[in-house]
């Protein structure tokens, strides 16, 4: 059996866009598809769209063995533009990505994964981010920072349950070196911090504890300047 869309419209409310598709479909449910896509449009809110320029997706497989690959960019409503590729593989249970890879004007990243939602939520990513500037969401914090990111977790009975670890903190931030990494794990509603240690400059900070409705918070700073640390700051800690 062969199919072929040589062009499909899309002009609603939320989504608005030009994709064109080809591909083949077997009696036996293997499928190949080529899709690119063009001017793709996704209204979030009244304040916020997702915009899509152009990309392209590579489909083949079957619906419990399929492998993917696509590339393409990124536009959203006060965010810089961002370049994309992907590649992976999934059935029907969940999905791994070998590749995740993006780049911007304030940074790139690198990333791998497992996504699964059955027979319940689970998740494990891996991330390298770098050369990111934080002052294209904070003015006050410009700066040139890369560190290595890793989350697991699964859904349980009292909620979701996981772990966030980020490692090999290093650049710079307000003109001064930065270093650090941080531990936490979450229940529900409640996040442990085990271990937080940063250092900027002359400065150092580390804390651990949980959140939750209350806080249980433990910190230690040691900040012979504060104007080189904080905005608008004097005096030290």
């Amino acid at each position: 059996t062969h199919w072929q869309v040589n062009e499909l419209l899309l002009n609603n409310e939320t989504l608005q866009g030009e994709v064109r598709i080809k591909g083949d479909y077997a009696g036996d449910g293997t499928m190949k598809a080529n899709a690119d896509w063009s001017g793709l449009a996704w209204a979030l809110s009244e304040q916020q769209t997702l915009r899509s320029p152009g990309g392209q997706l590579v489909l083949e497989g079957r619906a419990d063995d399929y492998r993917f690959n696509a590339n393409g960019m990124l536009e959203s409503t006060g965010y810089p533009a961002l370049t994309f590729t992907a590649e992976g593989a999934g059935n029907t249970q969940q999905v791994t990505l070998s590749r995740l890879q993006g780049d911007s004007a304030q940074g790139s990243f690198k990333s791998s994964g497992e996504f699964a939602w059955t027979p319940a939520l689970k998740w494990r990513l891996q991330a390298a981010v770098d050369a990111f500037d934080p002052a294209f969401f904070a003015p006050d914090w410009p700066g040139n920072v890369s560190f290595r990111l890793d989350t697991d977790g699964h859904q349980t009975e009292k909620g979701l349950q996981g772990a966030l670890n980020v490692a090999d903190v290093e650049g710079s931030l307000r003109g001064q070196a930065v270093s650090g990494k941080a531990s936490a794990s979450f229940l529900d509603d409640t996040v442990t911090v085990s271990q937080s240690q940063f250092v900027m400059g002359a400065a150092q900070l580390s804390a651990s504890g949980s959140v939750s409705n209350a806080w249980n918070m433990q910190w230690s700073v040691n900040a012979p300047d504060l104007a080189r640390l904080l905005p608008n700051a004097g005096g030290s800690l």
